[in-house]
């Protein structure tokens, strides 16, 4: 190690301050760039690391919306068909031309309920057939001449697509 000389300096007959005589310690100098190189990356380190985190975060965050989104479809779909179920039985057990007064009732939550359904459907084939077949049932509830075997297996045609509409998204988005 080099010697730190302290002394102070005559300047004409005036006594000056301290002066201080140090050699550069090439180690020492070394060893600060090393650390300061390391910092960096270790920066670097944290950026990459916190970016794959936050991929990640996103990933789940929207396989978390998606779960979301289908569960709702799913929900409102046994909304709808119980709904359907529902105003069907009532029809069909009014012979007579009068109708229950909660007929207008039933109906619109039936609709309500379709729409439900329907407005949020791909617009792939599978959910054009979904909609398809939603329309068909609205119609065949509501008409008398419609046997109850008629539109429960339009009701079970669209059950079966529902079901196979939500496995295909839900193998798309979870691989399940």
């Amino acid at each position: 190690m080099d010697k730190i000389q302290l002394s102070n300096q005559v300047v004409g007959d005036e006594l000056q301050g301290f002066v201080i005589s140090v050699v550069t310690d090439i180690v020492a100098v070394s060893a600060t760039a090393l650390v300061g190189l390391g910092s960096v990356f270790v920066s670097l380190a944290l950026v990459y690391v916190t970016r794959k985190n936050q991929k990640s975060q996103n990933a789940v965050h929207a396989a978390s919306l998606a779960i979301s989104h289908w569960d709702n479809v799913q929900r409102n779909t046994a909304k709808y068909l119980s709904s359907v179920s529902c105003l069907g039985m009532v029809i069909r057990n009014h012979k007579g031309d009068e109708m229950p007064l909660n007929l207008p009732q039933l109906y619109s939550e039936m609709m309500e309920n379709s729409l439900n359904v329907t407005l949020v459907l791909p617009d792939s084939d599978q959910g054009k057939i979904i909609n398809r077949l939603i329309a068909d049932l609205n119609k065949a509830v509501i008409n008398r001449d419609c046997s109850h075997t008629d539109s429960g297996a339009l009701a079970s045609a669209v059950g079966t697509q529902m079901r196979n509409l939500l496995r295909e998204e839900r193998q798309k988005h979870f691989g399940n």
